[in-house]
């Protein structure tokens, strides 16, 4: 039976649904304890804690949280932690008896996933031959080697969980596992930042390329791509094991970028089109439009 439920992934647009899961639960069995983690959760503590759906929040990372909450939770001793938020109910008020700041977890402590607790075969197959141009690659199986950015863009949730990234030697110990399980044909690499770190990054991808037979498909910032980083050579080097080079140009006019701390320019997109073009692989763009204030005309200039 279930004692605890956690839900994980926990978005804005997706409260009402996170709601109504917890809800079902605690009308079959009132005493399981409910966890919110994610970033509804780390942005709106509070609001999460008031609805009686939840008793607990987890803000940031909850590897090493969950286990204390949970052996907390047994003992029927919820005390103060440091990155987990609980309430009490008394007479019908809710009082929230913890505040904590958000952390980053030290991603080379955490253990191999147990892969065998879940249907990993149904996760596997997925025809993204519209986004790569092969439809003969059909395993893709997605792996993050880092959790948050550095970067502090206006509109992006990232900043709000700080930044780690996995050793080398820690994301080839997943990779092999990965790849000894599941062989898959492509590897999406969900950081948002593949790229931030240049030497690790370079070492990485020279090991891949005797290692692995995967391919690969990451986001990247306009600005890596220069003659001493993601240059024409570099792109021609690997673009056989990459299937598109991804990179969040967001908008078509200086000023909005400039507005949404994005901290690239206009010409270095050009830059990315241009070595793309050149050296004849696919790259992708992905543009916002209708943000707050911004006229059609901008519209039309994205």
């Amino acid at each position: 039976s279930v004692r605890r439920l956690a839900i994980e992934r926990y978005l804005t647009k997706e409260a009402p649904e996170a709601v109504e899961i917890a809800d079902i639960f605690k009308q079959n069995d009132s005493s399981i304890k409910t966890i919110a983690s994610g970033l509804h959760g780390i942005m709106y503590p509070y609001q999460v804690l008031t609805d009686p759906s939840f008793d607990f929040v987890i803000r940031g990372d909850g590897e090493s949280e969950i286990v204390t909450l949970m052996k907390s939770i047994r003992s029927q001793n919820i005390q103060k932690f440091k990155n987990i938020w609980s309430k009490q109910i008394k007479k019908g008020n809710v009082r929230i008896v913890a505040l904590p700041e958000s952390i980053s977890t030290n991603l080379d402590t955490l253990p191999l996933p147990n892969f065998s607790l879940l249907p990993m075969e149904k996760y596997l197959h997925r025809d993204i031959g519209f986004i790569t141009g092969d439809f003969s690659l059909k395993r893709v199986f997605r792996f993050s080697a880092s959790r948050g950015c550095k970067y502090k863009c206006t509109f992006c949730t990232y900043p709000f969980y700080g930044y780690s990234r996995m050793r080398n030697e820690t994301i080839i110990k997943h990779l092999d596992d990965i790849v000894a399980r599941f062989d898959p044909d492509i590897v999406f690499f969900d950081d948002a930042e593949f790229f931030l770190q240049k030497q690790d990054t370079l070492e990485l991808l020279n090991i891949f390329e005797t290692r692995y037979r995967f391919k690969c498909i990451t986001t990247s910032r306009a600005q890596y791509y220069r003659k001493d980083y993601i240059s024409k050579d570099f792109m021609q080097r690997f673009s056989p094991r990459w299937i598109i080079w991804d990179v969040g140009a967001e908008s078509g006019n200086q000023s909005r970028l400039y507005e949404i701390n994005k901290g690239i320019t206009i010409q270095d997109l050009k830059i990315v089109a241009d070595y793309a073009g050149e050296v004849g692989v696919r790259a992708a763009f992905s543009f916002m439009v209708a943000m707050p204030g911004e006229t059609e005309q901008e519209m039309l200039n994205t």
